[in-house]
């Protein structure tokens, strides 16, 4: 391509892009609606131009012009090449303060460096993260202004990458999401949010090498779990659950896990997953879900849910078992046991299960199973299992199942 139509190409694209940029207002700090509309997925090529000849061993640095820094803010993926230079700054505009990542698009072997830099060069706002093929910076806080997006690498390299601006941290369910935590102290609160896309488990695994306390949040930043500290990541620690906790959560509903660290961790990450529990049995004893026997429910408790209902009948003298089994959760699970009445004044009411005059049920912690056995000479009639949260705190799921 001929260096006039490359020029023009740039100038066109720099104009076109300036002239489609939109703003969104933040709510709050969390939400993560872009605050530059994304353009089309086409990918622009940004090759470094050919150095002239020198003598020199280091390679020279290159800028690119502000063209290259609007397509790049504005999420359209850009290749760069090292086919000169070891390094290339590219000028970026942050319009609004807010959380900015750098993603690398491509699967290459290679690593390369990024960094942002303010516009004297000279002051780093992200120190330089090495990323590998598909990978990120991680999310960081950065304010308003003109920087720069430095990227080095191997002569001989080539790598897409992309930028993204938004008011609001989004963990990605499925995926290890980093947050970046510049300057802070010890009780300085980070948010990051997410809106499951199914009801269930959520499993959350700290990545880093440094120990994190989180908890789970409403949108409105109130904890509705309990707090709870992670270790650093190590295979020990994974392999003795020191480094992960979880969640029961709504589909659709956003939540907000806060996030707290020592001042001295600068990036904190995070690997999650999401499993299915999607039952959330019955409102009530007269909407209570049957129990099968031998097929397991599994099933969620959400932070401040109400109670939920399930049923079996017992019609024989056979015995019945009944196991609840709980998952890696926060706080505890209430399970009570109830039946309905078939004879007398109280003939179809339905009342807790008493032996010496105490109700059958009992309180569990996470990773706990108990199963309760039904004597074969125990009324043939109705019952109704309550499972509940303990308190405003507890969250998480469960497996039941009677046989």
């Amino acid at each position: 391509m001929r260096t006039s139509r490359v020029k023009k190409r740039i100038m066109a694209f720099a104009v076109a892009m300036a002239m489609s940029l939109g703003l969104a207002v933040p709510l709050g700090g969390v939400t993560t609606q872009p605050l530059i509309k994304s353009s089309a997925e086409e990918t622009t090529t940004v090759a470094t131009p050919e150095a002239e000849t020198t003598t020199q061993a280091v390679a020279e640095s290159v800028t690119m012009g502000t063209g290259f820094g609007v397509a790049i803010m504005a999420g359209e993926n850009m290749t760069v090449s090292f086919a000169s230079a070891s390094t290339v700054y590219i000028p970026i505009v942050v319009s609004e303060k807010g959380y900015l990542t750098i993603e690398r698009k491509d699967e290459s072997t290679d690593d390369i460096q990024i960094s942002v830099l303010e516009k004297n060069k000279s002051t780093e706002v992200l120190k330089a993260e090495k990323v590998g093929g598909s990978e990120d910076t991680g999310a960081f806080a950065i304010s308003a202004g003109d920087y720069y997006i430095c990227v080095t690498g191997e002569l001989g390299t080539d790598c897409v990458i992309t930028a993204q601006m938004a008011a609001g941290v989004s963990m990605k369910i499925g995926k290890k999401t980093s947050l970046v935590l510049g300057k802070h102290s010890s009780s300085t609160k980070f948010y990051m949010q997410f809106a499951p896309a199914k009801t269930g488990y959520l499993e959350l695994e700290n990545a880093a090498g440094s120990k994190v306390s989180v908890s789970l949040c409403s949108s409105g930043k109130k904890a509705v779990s309990g707090t709870k500290t992670l270790s650093a990541y190590s295979s020990k620690n994974h392999k003795d659950g020191k480094t992960i906790t979880g969640y029961g959560v709504i589909k659709n509903k956003p939540y907000l896990l806060c996030v707290k660290a020592a001042s001295s961790v600068k990036k904190v990450s995070f690997k999650t997953s999401l499993k299915s529990y999607s039952s959330v049995g019955g409102s009530s004893f007269s909407k209570a879900k049957t129990l099968s026997v031998n097929k397991r429910v599994y099933a969620t408790l959400g932070a401040g849910s109400k109670p939920s209902y399930f049923k079996f009948q017992k019609s024989s003298y056979s015995r019945k078992n009944v196991t609840v089994k709980t998952l890696r959760n926060q706080g505890k699970l209430r399970v009570r046991l109830y039946y309905k009445e078939v004879k007398g004044k109280k003939k179809g009411k339905i009342l807790p299960v008493k032996v010496n005059g105490k109700q059958i049920g009992w309180t569990q912690s996470s990773e706990y199973q108990k199963t309760l056995k039904i004597p074969s000479n125990w009324p043939k009639v109705t019952y109704y299992l309550q499972i509940s949260n303990d308190n405003s705190k507890s969250t998480g799921s469960y497996q039941v199942i009677v046989k």
